[in-house]
């Protein structure tokens, strides 16, 4: 057996040994306050209309149902009050309230994705309304058609239509949401703003006026905080720039993302950034809240969950203790996300399940959950008595305003798109390149299969392939860095992308592929002497290794992450400030370079693959890797449940296949790449194997 398959085996060994189940369950909450009520204006007693009644089915005794999510902490009181009503109704049933923390769902849909792709789905799962469902899990036929279930409870007559058709596709409707929440809000306090003689901006130029005054007033014009809250502030001034109509277009795939207006939003977005907090990056929303709170900062722009945090967790009165406007520029706008559950296919609870989506569609179910979550009902018997001020004037702009969908919330954008465009926020934090970053989106965007219609113009005849005449052509693999290449322990063989890729390529260009296994260490100098026809194991694109090899066009862009342990909480930073922490990642790759720009070198273990490193990891001897996201996935999925990503250190590298100098298989593989662009060839097997979604 080669040291190769020894150490997969190994691994094997040791993952069946060392299996964990990682604790889900929640943290204890603190009391909380109650929403602000308001009263009827009159005394007389109130005549209420007879309630919708919920189909009930019985559950299954002795049963269970985990609900995954990520309202942990400040968000988690909603959610156990719908789990409380559910207990009521079926005491039979066990539920397993799986909270993964992390605002907006990031390290959540990270262990979701494991979880999925590894054929251990929960029960149900938390997740945004619209594309981050249909194009990421629909699309890979892992959801169920909740159609039956629409018309079994009436909710085709009860959910705005526009709600239902953006849950929905030709094939059915694939989610139940529980609430509309609004993106585009600026919360301020207004005693401070008094205190401090300005007044909430309407536009953005109004907020540039007014940023220099508070600043000599030693105050922070507007917080943020971690990376996608500053993609939520992104789309809402890109909103301000582009319109209405601008913004629908980049969604519809009918605008570039390097169009003037967009990059001009970029550079807005600069300006703005300008006036906000140096420590953004170590914030939670939650405590980039709090600094609007403490008199801290003046303006913070979240979405409308902050009013349960403002009401709900820190007791405070809207309109006196806090208020809100239009983020700038998008008065009569409503950017609108909706949080919704849905069925996974081979749900181990399937029938508790649909108990607890027909309790969650439900107007009582509904009332129960948003007045505390700070969000509207999606059912439109709401009763609104139940719902504080704010809560009162956003149903009223539901109702009134122009209704956009969300990038960041996943309503318009699938998750290859938002998980991507994250690096694409860091990229312009690290830069402040609007050129770039509207480029390197515009890439992202054809990648996700949404804007490669911007960029047509007129069809032009396909051209011919090239004949290789069934040539055979030695591809060097180094069966050690999943989901690319590696060996299957059940039949010997390799398999991965790189493998599924070139014979889909051979089949084009009509050549025969012959893998051959080689050591990563020394590869360059033995593609530069011809020693074998081309290399697949997702090589970075660089000028040092294109001094000596020649690169395909690129197939896919990956950032670097930190990949730990399951049960590891500490962050990137402060990963990276703990002299006593080791990282783990492989000689001689960018992911080394990178990980020697991040780390003192005494603390940086090389190993001779990725395999070793992921065995060091497990075994504790070495507390994260530095590794790209794609082979995270890889990894993790192999060793379920038992690592996660803990961040994002780099972002947009771009893979490629390399060849020797001179070689005339270049071009005949670029243009079968490009012919699998074309007809999504590509994008299908990037799904397979968790290159995209």
């Amino acid at each position: 057996m080669s040291s190769k398959k020894l150490l997969f085996s190994m691994i094997t060994i040791f993952v069946l040994l060392s299996m964990v189940l990682v604790s889900c369950a929640p943290k204890e909450q603190p009391a909380v306050e109650e929403p602000v009520v308001e009263e009827p204006a009159a005394e007389e007693p109130v005549v209420e209309e007879p309630a919708e009644e919920v189909v009930e089915e019985e559950a299954p005794a002795g049963s269970q149902l985990e609900i995954y999510s990520w309202w942990a902490g400040d968000e988690g009181p909603a959610l156990e009050a719908l789990i409380a009503e559910y207990n009521a109704m079926y005491p039979e049933v066990e539920v397993i309230n799986a909270t993964v923390a992390g605002g907006s769902g990031v390290e959540a849909k990270a262990v979701l994705k494991t979880r999925l792709l590894g054929g251990d789905p929960p029960d149900t799962f938390q997740v945004h309304a619209g594309q981050e469902l249909i194009g990421t899990w629909v699309v890979a036929d892992r959801m169920e058609d909740l159609t039956f279930l629409y018309e079994e409870q009436g909710w085709f007559d009860k959910y705005p239509q526009g709600l239902i058709d953006m849950m929905s596709t030709e094939d059915g409707i694939w989610s139940v949401p529980v609430n509309i929440h609004r993106s585009n809000i600026m919360w301020y306090i207004p005693a401070n703003l008094e205190s401090w003689g300005v007044e909430a901006p309407t536009t953005w130029d109004d907020f540039l006026t007014i940023c220099p005054v508070l600043q000599d007033a030693g105050v922070v014009p507007l917080s943020v905080g971690e990376n996608w809250t500053n993609a939520h502030l992104f789309e809402s001034i890109a909103v301000s720039e582009l319109g209405v109509d601008g913004w629908n277009a980049l969604w519809a795939g009918e605008k570039a993302w390097t169009d003037d207006d967009v990059v001009a939003a970029w550079e807005l977005y600069g300006k703005v950034l300008e006036c906000t907090n140096e420590d953004a990056a170590s914030l939670s929303w939650q405590q980039a809240s709090d600094m609007v709170i403490d008199g801290t900062a003046a303006f913070n722009v979240m979405g409308d969950w902050a009013n349960g945090y403002f009401q709900t967790t820190k007791g405070l009165e809207p309109t006196v203790d806090y208020a809100w406007v239009a983020s700038p520029g998008t008065d009569g706008v409503f950017m609108a996300l909706s949080d919704s559950f849905g069925l996974p296919k081979d749900a181990p609870n399937r029938e508790n399940v649909l108990n607890w989506l027909r309790l969650m569609g439900s107007v009582e179910g509904q009332d129960t959950f948003n007045p505390l979550k700070g969000s509207i009902a999606a059912h439109m018997d709401t009763d609104l008595s139940k719902y504080s001020v704010y809560g009162q004037s956003a149903a009223a702009d539901w109702a009134s305003g122009t209704v956009i969908g969300s990038e960041a919330h996943g309503a318009v954008a699938n998750e290859t798109f938002m998980s991507g465009f994250a690096d694409v926020i860091e990229l312009f934090l690290n830069t402040r390149d609007a050129a770039s970053a509207s480029a390197t989106a515009q890439e992202l965007c054809m990648q996700a299969g949404i804007c490669g219609e911007a960029q047509v113009v007129e069809e032009e005849p396909v051209a011919a392939l090239p004949d290789l005449g069934g040539a055979t052509i030695t591809v060097a693999v180094e069966n050690a860095y999943p989901p690319f290449n590696y060996i299957d322990e059940a039949t010997n063989e390799g398999v991965g992308w790189d493998y599924d890729v070139v014979n889909e390529i051979c089949s084009r260009i009509n050549c025969v592929p012959d893998f051959q296994q080689a050591a990563w260490d020394g590869i360059f100098p033995a593609m530069s002497a011809g020693e074998y026809d081309m290399l697949a194991d997702g090589v970075t694109i660089t000028e040092e290794r294109a001094e000596v090899v020649d690169f395909s066009i690129p197939y896919v862009i990956v950032g670097q992450v930190l990949l730990v342990r399951a049960d590891e909480t500490a962050t990137v930073d402060e990963i990276k400030a703990n002299e006593d922490a080791l990282v783990g990642t492989q000689l001689g790759t960018t992911n080394e370079i990178v990980a020697k720009e991040n780390f003192p070198e005494e603390r940086i273990n090389s190993f001779e693959d990725f395999g070793g490193a992921t065995l060091a990891l497990l075994a504790g001897d070495i507390d994260a890797i530095v590794i790209d996201n794609v082979s995270a996935f890889g990894f993790m999925s192999a060793n379920e449940g038992m690592m996660k990503i803990a961040g994002t250190i780099t972002s947009d590298e771009e893979l490629g296949f390399a060849f020797p100098p001179g070689s005339e298989l270049t071009a005949s593989v670029d243009a079968a790449l490009e012919a699998m662009k074309a007809d999504g060839a590509l994008q299908e097997l990037n799904k397979k194997w968790g290159l995209s979604e």
